[in-house]
């Protein structure tokens, strides 16, 4: 349960991160904070991907007993 509450948090997160670079404008100050976004969010699906091998393993041992 912690793992599935984890995983719609990191959902959370990503998809805010994402609206708000939609609010940013074009300029160079922007591009830089856009960069560190992006970076963020790549690591935050990564992170989502994991969490989601992780409840699938636990759902499969859980199955088999």
């Amino acid at each position: 349960e912690k793992l599935v509450q984890k995983f719609i948090k990191k959902e959370q997160d990503i998809a805010t991160w994402e609206n708000n670079m939609g609010f940013f404008s074009k300029s160079k100050n922007a591009d830089a904070l856009l960069e560190e976004l992006n970076k963020k969010i790549e690591i935050a699906k990564e992170e989502l991907s994991q969490l989601e091998e992780k409840i699938k393993s636990i759902d499969k041992q859980q199955s088999e007993e």
